[in-house]
Order: C-alpha cells, then sequence, then structure tokens
C-alpha cells in the first residue's frame, strides 16, 4: 500500500459531493477495496440508541450478508456510545479468522458515525495498519461531516434572511389584501411553485383571500371553490396535507386535493393550516408545482420550519388591516398634494387647539318670569263673597278695597248671639242672688254666659274683616271674582294675588342631570319666547334643595336676579323661555362629550 496514493484518494472523496448525508456512494466501496474486505458499513447514531446504515459495500460472492449485517449492527450498536477503536473477532467459514473493525467518527466530542469492516486474517496484530486505514478514513468522513454542518447552516441562514424579506414586505403594506396578495408573490418566487395561494376562515367558512400573481380573481369561480375545499380540508386535519402521497397511495381526507390536482393538472399541491398566537388555525396556504416540477425535502422543510411565523404574520396582517372608513382616507390622503396635506394637519392641529381650550360651560334650563314680591289675599272665614271691585291687571295700593264678605248671617248670628248673652247674664244674676241655689249650679250659668259672650266676639271679629284690603301696592295678578259674587267661598281659599312689577325674578327649572354642575352666584343669561329679540342677565340666587316632578322630568327650581329689569316694563309675569347658566370654565372636548361618558359611567361601572 502506498501511503502517499492512500492520502490523495482520501482527499479527493473528501472534496466529492455526498449523496448521502456526508458519505459519498464511492466511499464504502473505495474502502472494501482498499482493505480486501469481506464487507464496509457506515453507520451513524439514531433514535433510540440505535445504529442508521448510511452505506455499504459487500465483497463479491460474500455469503450470509443479511445475517452478517446484522451481527455487525448489533456490535456497532454496543459501540456508538465509545470513541475507542474496537476489533472483535467473528465465526467464519475458512481457515481465516473473520474479525470487525470499528472505528468511530468523532467530532466535538461526539460519535458522529461509525466505520465497520469486515476482514479476514490470521490473527489480531495481522489488522493494526488496516485500523490506521480505518481511522484516516474516519478523519475523512469527519471532514464531511463538518463540509455538511457548514452547507446546512448556510442554508438556514439563507433560509431565514428570505423568510424575514417575505414577512417584512407583507409587514410593510397597509391593509390586509395588499399584505396577503405580497406574501403570496414572495413565497411562490422563493419556493419556485406556480401558485401560492392564501385563504382565511371566519366563522366556520374558508374565503380565498390571495393569488400570487393575480391581483384580482374570480372569488366564485371553480378555482377558487376548489382552493377553499382543500384549505378547509388542512383546517379540519389540522395538519400538512402533502398531495399525492409517497406512493401515490390515496385517503378519504384528501379528496379536495385530489380534485384540485385533477383540476389545475399539477404535480404536487401541499397546503398548511396557520395558526395564530392564541392556537386557533383560522388561515391556511396553499402551493401548487406545475407538472415536472416538485418540491424536494429542503422545500418542504422550510415550508414546516416557516408554518408559525406565516399563522402569526396573516394573523397580524387581519388585525392590524384597517376598516373600510381606514382604507377610504388612506386612499383620500395619497390623492391629495402637498398643499393639502398641509392644509389638512393645519386644520387637524387648529381642532386639537380648539378642543382643549377652554370655556364657559353653558347649562340650559326652561325658566319663567315671576315677581320678586308677591302677597296672596285668601277669604278670612267661611262665607259668601258679597262684591269684588277690583279686576286682574288693575293697580292698586296698599290698603285699597278689594272684595267684601256678606254680612246678613252674621249680622244674624250676632242679634241672636246678644239675645242669649242677655238671657244667660239675666239668670247668673239670678242664681247669684238666690241663696239657696247650689254653688254648682250658679258656677254653670256664669260659664254658659261666659261662652255665648266668645261666640259673639268671635261672629264680631269676623264682621270686622268683612272687607279685603290690599296688602301691599301693585298690581292684581289673581281675583277675576265678580262672576262669583254671592257665591260661598272657604276659609283660606286664596282669592286674589297682588304683587308689583316694577322688580322681577326669574325661576329656573334645572334638569337633575346638570345640577353637579349649578351652584348659586352663577351669570344667567335668559330669553323670552314672547320678546325673542332681547336678552337678559342675572345671577343665580337660590337653589332648591330638593327636586320636583315638572312635565314627566324631575327639575331642581332655581331663582335668579335680573340685574337689568328693573322698571322693566315689558316684564309679565309667567312669560316663558330659556335660560342659559354660565358654569365654570372646562375644555371644549370636555363640554361636548361629558355627557356621554357620564351614561357610560352609569351604564358600565354600575
Amino acid at each position: 500500500m502506498d501511503p502517499l496514493k492512500i492520502s490523495a484518494d482520501l482527499s479527493a472523496l473528501a472534496e466529492a459531493p455526498a449523496s448521502r448525508g456526508a458519505v459519498d456512494v464511492r466511499f464504502a466501496v473505495y474502502l472494501r477495496d482498499l482493505l480486501n474486505a469481506v464487507a464496509v458499513l457506515v453507520y451513524e447514531p439514531g433514535p433510540g440508541a440505535k445504529a442508521v446504515l448510511l452505506d455499504q459495500a459487500w465483497g463479491e460472492g460474500a455469503e450470509r450478508a443479511p445475517e452478517r449485517a446484522r451481527q455487525v449492527q448489533g456490535i456497532v450498536e454496543a459501540r456508538l456510545g465509545s470513541s475507542d477503536a474496537l476489533i472483535q473477532e467473528m465465526p467464519g467459514d475458512s481457515g481465516l479468522k473473520t474479525f470487525i473493525l470499528c472505528v468511530p467518527v468523532v467530532r466535538e466530542g461526539r460519535v458522529k458515525a461509525c466505520l465497520a469492516a469486515v476482514l479476514a486474517a490470521q490473527s489480531r496484530e495481522a489488522l493494526s495498519p488496516f485500523v490506521v486505514i480505518l481511522q484516516a478514513a474516519a478523519g475523512t468522513l469527519s471532514y464531511r461531516f463538518e463540509r455538511r454542518e457548514r452547507s446546512e447552516l448556510s442554508w438556514a441562514l439563507d433560509q431565514i434572511t428570505a423568510l424575514m424579506e417575505i414577512l417584512s414586505l407583507a409587514a410593510a403594506c397597509e391593509d390586509f389584501p395588499k399584505g396577503a396578495r405580497t406574501l403570496a408573490d414572495a413565497l411562490a418566487r422563493h419556493l419556485g411553485c406556480q401558485r401560492a395561494c392564501i385563504g382565511v376562515q371566519k366563522r366556520g367558512a374558508v374565503s380565498l383571500a390571495a393569488v400570487s400573481g393575480s391581483e384580482a380573481f374570480d372569488k366564485r369561480g371553480t378555482t377558487a371553490l376548489a382552493l377553499e375545499a382543500a384549505m378547509r380540508e388542512a383546517l379540519l386535519r389540522r395538519e400538512t396535507v402533502v398531495w399525492p402521497r409517497e406512493g401515490g397511495v390515496g385517503d378519504a381526507g384528501d379528496a379536495a386535493h385530489h380534485e384540485l390536482g385533477r383540476l389545475l393538472d399539477v404535480e404536487r399541491v401541499v397546503t398548511v393550516p396557520l395558526q395564530d398566537a392564541e392556537g386557533r388555525h383560522e388561515a391556511a396556504v396553499s402551493f401548487l408545482w406545475p407538472r415536472g416540477a416538485g418540491p424536494d425535502a429542503k422545500t418542504l422543510r422550510f415550508i414546516a420550519s416557516a408554518r408559525p411565523h406565516l399563522g402569526a404574520q396573516v394573523s397580524l396582517l387581519r388585525r392590524a388591516s384597517p376598516g373600510f372608513l381606514e382604507r377610504a382616507r388612506r386612499r383620500a390622503w395619497v390623492r391629495l398634494g402637498q398643499d393639502a396635506r398641509r392644509a389638512v394637519l393645519a386644520a387637524a392641529a387648529a381642532l386639537l387647539l380648539l378642543m382643549a381650550w377652554p370655556f364657559s360651560h353653558r347649562i340650559r334650563a326652561s325658566t319663567r318670569i315671576q315677581p320678586d314680591v308677591k302677597r296672596v289675599v285668601a277669604a278670612p272665614f267661611d262665607g259668601i263673597l258679597k262684591r269684588s271691585f277690583v279686576d286682574p291687571g288693575q293697580a292698586v295700593d296698599a290698603g285699597a278695597l278689594l272684595a267684601r264678605m256678606d254680612d246678613k248671617e252674621l249680622a244674624w248670628k250676632q242679634a241672636e248671639l246678644i239675645a242669649v248673652r242677655d238671657r244667660a247674664s239675666t239668670q247668673r244674676d239670678q242664681t247669684l242672688a238666690d241663696q239657696s241655689v247650689e254653688y254648682a249650679v250658679s258656677r254653670m250659668a256664669d260659664f254658659d254666659s261666659e261662652s255665648v259672650g266668645l261666640e259673639l266676639a268671635a261672629i264680631e271679629e269676623k264682621i270686622k274683616n268683612l272687607e279685603l284690603r290690599a296688602p301691599i301696592p301693585g298690581v292684581v295678578l289673581l281675583g277675576d271674582l265678580r262672576k262669583y259674587e254671592g257665591i260661598p267661598v272657604a276659609k283660606g281659599q286664596v282669592l286674589f294675588e297682588v304683587a308689583p312689577l316694577d322688580r322681577m325674578r326669574a325661576e329656573l327649572e334645572i334638569d337633575s342631570d346638570d345640577i353637579s354642575h349649578v351652584s348659586a352666584g352663577m351669570p344667567v343669561s335668559l330669553r323670552l319666547d314672547s320678546l325673542p329679540g332681547r336678552t337678559w342677565r342675572g345671577r343665580l340666587e337660590r337653589i332648591d334643595p330638593q327636586s320636583e316632578a315638572r312635565g314627566g322630568s324631575s327639575v331642581f327650581v332655581a331663582e335668579a336676579s335680573l340685574l337689568d329689569a328693573e322698571g322693566d316694563a315689558s316684564l309679565r309675569p309667567g312669560m316663558k323661555g330659556r335660560a342659559s347658566i354660565f358654569g365654570r370654565r372646562r375644555p371644549l372636548f370636555w363640554i361636548l362629550f361629558h355627557r356621554l361618558w357620564e351614561v357610560l359611567g352609569l351604564l358600565l361601572f354600575w
């Protein structure tokens, strides 16, 4: 054996392209011929401490190869965890002994593979040169493993870069339709497929959202319906569907994919269900390859690795997609020129400033004009109204005669009581003069006389109050009693209202929803329905502590003085209008929307 030639051959094999991972197809054959071995086998560690055969080369006429291969695999599996070479004798059929040489391929402290050579030799000592050659071959394999790892790392970095570029292109789009179309186009270019199609699921129904290479497509066409059916199939199964399966074996769960492949006459269809961050399957992507082309293992590996990132990107695009009004706003913004955009921004800034600027908060209330001082004249006792001397609207002085009560019954009653009183007095005097009358009887006569005297005094008091007079100077507001002359009236019944009209006040009805923003002392402005061209100023003087029900609403009655209404003859009691109470200064935004906030707070936080 020429060491230089062996070194050159191993160097050539080290640089040769690999067909099975890190092992070239000529590697096992070269070692078998070089060592004149019965067989050379290459294994790598597999799951469950099993040895996975990468390559093998048996000599011509080798007998019982399957049985010997199982023996070799058992020995290799027992040595996978060791980094030392092994020479072990095996049962042989000839006069020579059969040995198995196991040399591990170690990289970074881990066994990456194991070279096993089956050799016929007279003794163990004769195998030392072969061990050296296998160790050199193991070094060649170690270098090839390093090359494969570097290639795998470079491929992974390229795929990560491509995936990031694809996702960034989609994320830069302004709405979901454009983002989905950009994502589909980028995936189709990177994977080299004929079509990449994206669909979304809404309330159990799948709708096609984007097709690569097509800005517009018929959503009700046969192709769209077939794609949606295939996506629905993958979403129901919640796993990637590859059609056709290996070996061309069909399945009832692939019926929609089979129909899609037959309809579009494609080589391969791969549909991937996509999950959002919460694990919900709400989207799917289908890849279609034409006849004569199909995805390789690395392409399928990229699709599997990119699946969670694609799901998150589609979910993000759907959530970030603006609504109809936002899309319309963006389109309008794009159409605007530079000057128009500046004008819009300036108007928006002005609007924000206006919303933040404080204004006096105006509280609206209904109002009614009332005299500042008002007195009522009521019937002093039950009786009959004899005559009324005034009419409503008539000016009167203090003490002016307003009406007179009928005195006929009182006169009769007075005469009767005088007679009774005289009789009682006479009887009392007689009882006091007669010594035989008991003291109790004389006292009873005395009491009767006093009782009659009291009744007579009451009647005389009523006679004194027969005339009803004005308590203050002013105008008669209520008291049209001429048609009621001769009719009985009850004690306390209001007959007249008298008030001076030189000083007026406003009575306001404040809604209970606004009462928390109102306090005494606030300025008031009011307009009257009967005098629409004039405005009166005033100040809130008093607010009733308890609300009243008026007109079906709960209101608080307040009084306001009128600062510029003294001596104004145009004001009349009972005039109605609207008043504005100037509350504290608030930002315009608060003035416009505080009522809505209060209602929402009442409904949501109760």
